[in-house]
């Protein structure tokens, strides 16, 4: 631990850490909250229509009840793990004195997979 408190100052590992859990924060409270919402029906016919709610968490419960377990842990992978863990190595990546060219191999690897991170807007419901 004193190792790693000697590379970096005090200032730089709170401002990491505040960064982060912040970030991690929003990106929580935004997976619970509904990503859309469907409300149908036609006055003017006197259809009554009912409402469609989706949020990423009931997504996924849905998937396992439904026994599609191949489709469940892709997306959990995907859209529920790899943004928090691509948000730790991007605060890795300001935080840690990395050698540009090492640096530069992390963010070019993180572009290249961060569209993941998207996998539950291209499955429809």
């Amino acid at each position: 631990m004193s190792m790693f408190l000697n590379r970096f100052s005090s200032f730089q590992i709170g401002s990491g850490v505040c960064v982060l859990a912040v970030i991690i924060t929003c990106l929580i409270v935004g997976q619970l909250k509904y990503t859309f919402m469907i409300e149908y029906g036609v006055e003017i016919l006197n259809i009554k229509g009912s409402s469609f709610h989706y949020n990423l968490w009931g997504g996924l419960a849905k998937l396992w009840a439904e026994e599609l377990y191949f489709l469940y842990f892709f997306l959990f992978t995907f859209s529920g793990i790899w943004p928090f863990v691509k948000l730790l190595l991007l605060t890795m990546c300001v935080v840690y004195p990395f050698v540009n060219t090492r640096r530069m191999k992390l963010l070019s690897w993180i572009a290249t997979f961060g569209i993941w991170s998207f996998a539950d807007v291209w499955v429809l419901w």
